[in-house]
């Protein structure tokens, strides 16, 4: 049994939420000075994430406003305008999900292996959208002109929030992958969205959930932006300028039983890693002890930092010393079990020093030259 809430719709709130939402993205492409063609591959998911945003907007407002009008052919146009915003809404939604996770997992093959089956069910919902028109699943439009929505009209919107909760899960699971500033915006992604489309859900007339899509992209944008100025594009690991606020703000708080602990390291025989196997090598000896150190310090209160070149730093907030020792250790269990998993011509593995801040009497400075002098001093020894 279908149902009209046809009443309830004020044109004027429409016009304004989706307007609003147009605007936002708007400026936020205004923002972004780097070409599409000049894109990578998820950046260019995003672009069509945010441009699908804009027409779904645009199309939604039409469809209200042609809602009822009986003048000759609309009716004709009412189910073409919805039959444009369902398969949309799925396009919006498998976006995501290839979005999300060449984001995580930076592997064209990867979504040329899986993202055909992902894409199964909502192949079939849109097929169902187009035969839709001849025998109706999802809605009718009727005499009137009214669009009304059937029992049925309830899967789309699971296929959508599948493949929306599907992109969340995968960040989840594969969080010891995902860089910082990636984790939490792709988290809190979700709300706005949900929000949006739960008030539209009940509601219908209120139109939300593409206002709630632009906040959702917006901010998931300038959050990556914001943080990815304090990101190493090579190793993953933040960045020394970023390292240096974070130190000042630390030692500002120390105390409580509590200490700032560092780990200084660098690659041994680096030079001779890129002499003899080349820069391309080297770069990606630079992103594998990234990703190396991140898997070693999570589950720590630990960030981890590349400082120049082959130079690596990771800070702790530590109750005891013998917590830095361990996380050495890690790093070194984690770079053997690398080398015996990687069949590298070469093996890694790093000269290291630590020491913790002596509170009220070490100034920045000071603290950074004593790791410095202990890691050298290893390396020596080595």
């Amino acid at each position: 049994m279908g149902y009209n809430l046809i009443n309830m719709i004020d044109f004027s709130d429409v016009v304004i939420a989706n307007g609003t939402a147009i605007v936002l993205l708007v400026m936020m492409l205004l923002n972004i000075k780097k070409p599409m063609k000049a894109s990578l591959l998820d950046e260019k998911i995003f672009y069509l994430m945010v441009t699908a945003t804009i027409f779904q907007c645009i199309v939604e407002t039409l469809s209200f406003y042609i809602d009822g009008n009986i003048a000759p052919g609309m009716r004709e146009i009412n189910y073409l305008v919805n039959t444009l915003l369902y398969i949309n809404c799925i396009i919006f939604a498998y976006e995501w999900t290839l979005y999300v996770d060449f984001k995580i997992f930076n592997d064209y093959d990867r979504l040329k292996r899986i993202y055909p089956y992902v894409a199964i069910p909502g192949i079939i919902v849109v097929l169902g959208i187009i035969i839709n028109r001849f025998y109706p699943l999802f809605f009718i439009i009727d005499a009137n002109n009214t669009y009304i929505r059937t029992n049925l009209f309830v899967l789309p919107f699971l296929v959508v929030y599948g493949y929306m909760i599907y992109g969340v899960i995968t960040t989840y699971i594969n969080k010891n992958k995902v860089n910082k500033y990636f984790f939490m915006p792709v988290l809190l992604f979700m709300v706005p969205v949900f929000i949006g489309s739960m008030i539209q859900y009940f509601c219908y007339g209120v139109s939300l959930i593409w206002l709630g899509a632009a906040i959702s992209l917006c901010t998931l944008h300038f959050s990556i932006q914001n943080e990815i100025s304090y990101i190493d594009s090579l190793s993953g690991l933040y960045t020394r300028q970023y390292m240096n606020l974070y130190i000042r703000n630390q030692i500002k708080h120390i105390g409580y039983g509590y200490k700032l602990g560092g780990i200084m390291m660098d690659i041994d025989r680096f030079k001779m890693l890129n002499d003899k196997y080349g820069h391309l090598e080297g770069d990606n000896a630079i992103s594998n002890v990234g990703k190396i150190l991140l898997n070693s310090i999570s589950g720590m209160n630990a960030l981890a930092f590349r400082y120049a070149g082959d130079e690596f730093i990771i800070l702790m907030i530590v109750n005891k010393e013998s917590e830095i020792v361990e996380a050495m250790k890690k790093i070194d269990d984690a770079t053997e079990a690398f080398n015996s998993h990687n069949k590298k011509q070469y093996k890694l593995s790093f000269s290291m020093g630590y020491t913790v801040f002596k509170e009220d009497v070490d100034t920045f400075d000071d603290f950074l030259n004593r790791i410095d002098n202990e890691m050298y001093r290893n390396k020596r020894m080595n």
